[in-house]
């Protein structure tokens, strides 16, 4: 059942608050919870999509609590695409689509943050996280393994890749890991459950769903309200949590961002700031197919319900440096298994993309580029990256289980390019936020989410999302 306000909600409630959080995505949900943990401070949530309420209440749609396959549910435009990467439209934000996965980042992605956000300034929040989206970390055994992880991990073996205890030990450079993945007792376990759920009692919190967000109200060089399509909200504190899309883009339309830009939209401009929506960050990836034989769908159909992946591998390509690895192969098959695939995720790209404006309507999707392979380095990773994945296909244990769909390697990094849905860096801080995550040019106005990491770590970026929200959420 969807948590629903009458439209005229506003007119007739508290419009000011000490806090207004934009966006109840995974960053929202950790500030929102944190935050409202002070009862002598007022904060209102604001989410775009649907709140369907507390897990415990039973009204959530059963596709965003099944973890074994990813949504296509709750985009902001379905029109537009199939698999838009405008999604999450929902309570809950990314964590009620991803694939659960809990993993870290090298101590030497967050160290070239600088001051502030090393990895022994981090790690604390990185670690409550942890502790609060999964009590309970869901590690599969070897026996709940679907026929073509078991086929991974046995090919593995034969080429010197190990099981490893700790996905994330940053001294295993490669290897196999079956988790950690924030499922509890078969649900995935979204950041509104972990966090938004022990505060919905609390007299001092707000959560307004279905309420976009159009701008926000600078005055004197101070955030001094919120304009949504439901009415003006004012604060004290703004901070804004839409994510690597949705923040720069209520940045640009508050008249914050590239000056040319906003006044070719008629925008006024606030702060003018080039760097707002640039340098987008994203994970790109390829797949290596493979055609189910017999023995992999004979396998599938005595299987029990096959998830949509148990697990990852890190792994080293030719060009890789010293110390680290550089990119993650994801087990995917499909539920009957007559498709395989090994997704090769390119884990430290250097090309960058941008979110701009296409109007200063909030309900008109913004111009999305993710500049894939500007940089011709980013496709030799992920051919390397494919010879890898080739290395791991040719043992006997996943030879017998599918056959690998020719193509040549460089076509099949045209063809079959996608995101991984990471994006970040569109408000990175330095270029846009300050270390505090204080917008540049403008009091009490802060953003926090993966929109201001400046560079991409070696990891899905769930996790490191919500450090970043609670490492915020203890400084405010």
């Amino acid at each position: 059942m969807v948590v629903a306000y009458p439209t005229d909600w506003l007119a007739t409630h508290v419009r000011h608050y000490d806090v207004l959080v934009l966006g109840g995505g995974s960053a929202g949900c950790v500030l929102a919870g944190r935050l409202s943990e002070d009862e002598s401070r007022s904060v209102c949530l604001v989410e775009a999509g649907p709140d369907y309420g507390a897990y415990a209440d039973g009204g959530w749609p059963q596709e965003l609590l099944e973890p074994g396959g990813i949504p296509e549910t709750h985009e902001w435009n379905p029109e537009e695409s199939w698999f838009t990467p405008l999604r999450a439209k929902v309570m809950g934000g990314c964590s009620a689509h991803n694939a659960c996965l809990l993993v870290w980042g090298t101590p030497e992605d967050y160290d070239a943050w600088g001051s502030g956000w090393t990895s022994p300034e981090l790690e604390p929040h990185l670690r409550r996280a942890e502790r609060t989206i999964a009590p309970r970390p869901r590690v599969y055994d070897a026996d709940e393994l679907s026929p073509w992880f078991e086929g991974v991990v046995a090919a593995g073996a034969e080429v010197g890749l190990p099981v490893l205890e700790d996905f994330n030990d940053p001294d295993a450079l490669e290897g196999i890991g079956f988790g950690p993945f924030n499922i509890q007792d078969g649900v995935r376990w979204n950041a509104s459950f972990a966090y938004v759920d022990p505060a919905r009692t609390r007299p001092n919190l707000t959560v307004l769903p279905e309420t976009l967000v159009e701008r926000v109200v600078v005055e004197d060089g101070r955030a001094r309200a919120v304009a949504t399509d439901r009415g003006e909200l004012t604060a004290d504190t703004i901070v804004v949590a839409a994510g690597a899309y949705g923040s720069p883009a209520i940045l640009l339309r508050s008249g914050i961002g590239p000056e040319d830009d906003l006044r070719r939209l008629g925008i006024d401009v606030v702060e003018a700031n080039g760097a707002v929506g640039a340098n987008l960050l994203d994970h790109p990836s390829v797949k290596l197919s493979f055609d189910g034989t017999e023995a992999l769908r004979d396998a599938t159909a005595r299987a029990a319900p096959v998830p949509f992946t148990n697990g990852a591998v890190k792994a080293r390509t030719d060009g890789c440096a010293d110390g680290t690895w550089d990119v993650h192969l994801l087990p995917v098959v499909s539920r009957t298994g007559e498709r395989a695939h090994l997704t090769v995720v390119a884990l430290q790209p250097r090309s960058q993309g941008s979110v701009r404006l296409a109007s200063a309507d909030a309900t008109v999707s913004p111009k999305i580029d993710h500049g894939f392979l500007a940089e011709p380095e980013d496709t030799e990773l992920l051919l390397g990256g494919l010879a890898f994945a080739h290395r791991l296909a040719a043992p006997e244990p996943l030879r017998r289980l599918g056959r690998v769909a020719e193509m040549d390697d460089r076509e099949r990094v045209r063809s079959t390019l996608a995101a991984i849905f990471h994006p970040c860096g569109t408000c990175a801080i330095g270029a846009v936020v300050d270390r505090d995550l204080r917008v540049h040019g403008v009091e009490n106005l802060y953003v926090g989410d993966a929109s201001v990491m400046p560079s991409i770590p070696r990891a899905n970026t769930h996790l490191t999302v919500l450090g970043i929200a609670e490492k915020l959420a203890a400084a405010l």
